[in-house]
């Protein structure tokens, strides 16, 4: 194994808790198959704009040279090759993408839109409008500034407006993918959909939750968990015919979802982590786990060993395994069950970072300029992505 010089990492830290084999190794250890559907993830607000309608085409500079984004980037990782960075926003608002086709060797960085025109600062000169910046697919990106959302359906070469092209539906339509949502996307404002060759983003006119996560299953089933669309509490919701309809449960009592995974329409899986009322001794009650095998018409509560954590992830590895990360002290630890819930043991723990997940895979994108993310899909072998630096 080559011996990776960090500069900007605690190497002590993380030599124990970093397995860094190539991707195509961490696939050939997966005990089933490969998931073949990838939908998009990610994260932020869409505001339908009263604003005067009309497509005001914006065009990304291609910086074909020049320096890359020097980072930290938050990495969506779409699979064993495709890893989409974003950086930003900056002082007037804008943000910066780069993408890499493999697996981090390499990255094209491209800019965002020029989104300078909605950007509104204070009277410190400290901007203050809203400003959110995701990848949906791994060729379309949203930028929302202001009032204003901003579309790309080519990796973030060529922008356009896209508060006059979103659309409120009662079911998403074929052509468009419903969009996963596996950490904190409450700005996206999920279930939503989007076509990857118009760049129509679709949502749906009577969610049953809001903000809350959202799995899409292989089989096309969408799962979504959160807090109540109608009242307080929260509520776990399967739809099997694009949004249609939904099958609703209601989640424990003063809990909030942590994390939510599904392998099809009839089994699920939701993490809660309880809120402890006038709790004020350091041992926090443990998350709460949550099975259906039935398409939520039943729910088996399970006793899990999970500690608290800040933040957690929920999704079935690409060894089919259920995985589980959260943000410790000073690393990412992670435990997998192969028995569907009933038993978990801990995995090995990834660097520190934020926290990301798509349907197969969880990862880590570094908090320090430079600094490589990290990438598992079983829970125990992490890869290094190398990010761009300046």
């Amino acid at each position: 194994m080559p011996d990776l010089r960090l500069t900007t990492f605690d190497r002590e830290r993380i030599s124990e808790a970093v397995i860094q084999p190539a991707l195509d190794r961490l696939r050939a250890r997966a005990r089933r198959r490969r998931r073949t559907m990838i939908v998009a993830a990610a994260l932020g607000l869409l505001l339908v704009a009263l604003v005067a309608p009309g497509l005001a085409a914006t065009v990304g500079r291609h910086r074909s040279d020049g320096p890359a984004p020097p980072g930290p980037l938050r990495m969506t990782v779409w699979d064993d090759r495709t890893v989409v960075g974003v950086d930003g926003p900056g002082e007037d608002c804008r943000f910066r993408f780069t993408r890499s086709d493999d697996a981090g060797s390499t990255w094209l960085p491209l800019n965002g839109p020029d989104t300078t025109a909605d950007c509104l600062h204070d009277a410190d000169g400290h901007p203050v409008s809203r400003a959110v910046a995701f990848s949906l697919t791994p060729d379309v990106f949203l930028v929302g500034v202001g009032v204003t959302d901003h579309v790309s359906t080519d990796a973030g070469r060529t922008w356009r407006d896209a508060t006059a092209t979103t659309r409120t539906v009662t079911v998403f339509p074929p052509e468009a993918q419903p969009v996963d949502c596996l950490t904190h996307c409450a700005d996206l404002r999920p279930p939503v959909a989007v076509d990857p060759v118009a760049g129509t983003v679709y949502r749906l006119a009577d969610p049953p939750t809001v903000g809350g996560r959202v799995y899409v299953a292989p089989d096309g089933a969408i799962w979504t968990a959160g807090p109540a669309g109608d009242g307080p509490g929260t509520v776990i919701a399967v739809s099997t015919d694009r949004g249609a309809s939904w099958r609703t449960t209601a989640g424990p009592a003063g809990a909030l979802v942590a994390g939510l995974a599904a392998r099809d329409a009839r089994q699920a899986f939701v993490l809660f982590d309880p809120i402890d009322a006038g709790e004020t001794s350091s041992s926090a009650a443990r998350p709460v786990l949550w099975r259906t095998t039935d398409g939520a018409r039943s729910w088996q509560d399970l006793a899990v060993p999970l500690p608290r954590l800040d933040q957690s992830a929920l999704t079935v590895g690409d060894d089919g395994r259920l995985l589980v990360g959260g943000l410790g002290r000073h690393t990412v630890p992670t435990w997998t069950s192969d028995d569907d819930g009933t038993t978990f043991t801990a995995g090995t723990a990834g660097p520190y970072g934020e926290l990301g997940a798509l349907p197969g895979r969880l990862w880590v994108s570094a908090g320090q300029p430079g600094a490589p993310g990290s990438v598992t899909v079983d829970g125990t072998s992490w890869q290094s992505v190398p990010l761009p630096t300046q």
